[in-house]
């Protein structure tokens, strides 16, 4: 009697079955010795040193920072520009603001060379027409409006800025001078 006859069908299909399986078997022991000898072994990963940034010393800004608030005679803060003017090159540093409406904060920062300027927050009153605006100029009655009547005490303050130097409170706020007695810029 053989193993493979008709008789015992059920049994010729495990054996077949059994073959097949120890067929795949090798071929995926045979797969992992090849991708084994592909894939180097794993290390552990060195623990990165930490290498501490040298100090520099003696670093000198070349710069000096202006902020302040802005101030406008309403209840939002229009697009402008934030201007000072060297007072002795007469030369005009600008920085755009975009305005309380699209998210600009009511204060502002300004880096700039040392020197002496004078300030002013330009309130656009139209987008289309960048050409016309209203001032608001830091002047004596920026700082103490409380103290200021009429078209008096509207002269401009001059700021003086220095290297790596900070200065706060310079507030673009006097909108309030008469309409023929602008501040001079």
């Amino acid at each position: 009697m053989t193993v493979l006859s008709k008789k015992n069908n059920p049994l010729k299909l495990v054996l077949i079955a059994l073959m097949l399986l120890l067929i795949a078997i090798g071929l995926v022991y045979a797969g992992t010795k090849i991708n084994k000898k592909q894939t180097p072994p794993l290390s552990p990963s060195p623990i990165p040193t930490l290498v501490p940034s040298p100090i520099v010393e003696n670093v000198k800004k070349t710069t000096g920072t202006i902020t302040g608030r802005l101030c406008y005679p309403s209840d939002f803060l229009p697009p402008g520009d934030i201007v000072a003017k060297n007072i002795l090159t007469k030369e005009l540093i600008r920085q755009e603001y975009i305005g309380t409406t699209r998210g600009g904060a009511t204060t502002y920062l300004l880096e700039l060379s040392p020197g002496k300027y004078y300030l002013r927050y330009e309130a656009h009153a139209s987008l289309k027409k960048p050409e016309i605006f209203t001032s608001g100029y830091y002047t004596f009655c920026s700082v103490h409006l409380d103290q200021c009547a009429g078209d008096q005490n509207h002269d401009l303050l001059e700021v003086e800025i220095k290297p790596g130097e900070t200065l706060s409170k310079i507030d673009l706020c006097d909108f309030y001078y008469g309409p023929n007695n602008e501040p001079e810029f």
